[in-house]
């Protein structure tokens, strides 16, 4: 990805997980409506535990060229 691929979205009752493999390049941008604003980068794992709910999103930053995978 090089840019936002997903949008804002809501998560409730699972786990979503993000893995970044070592290939990739720049940083990724996690937020949520739990307050959580950060990045994550190659060789990263990030993992939204929404319980009953959360609205996330996440989009490479500029110049970033993201391979990832999302796992519910």
């Amino acid at each position: 990805m090089t840019t936002p691929t997903f949008g804002a979205h809501p998560h409730a009752g699972l786990s979503a997980v993000s893995i970044l493999p070592e290939d990739t390049e720049g940083l990724f941008n996690n937020r949520d409506s739990l307050g959580n604003d950060f990045n994550i980068e190659a060789g990263d794992l990030y993992w939204l535990k929404a319980g009953s709910g959360a609205i996330h999103d996440e989009a490479p930053l500029k110049g970033a060229k993201v391979h990832g995978y999302n796992c519910l």
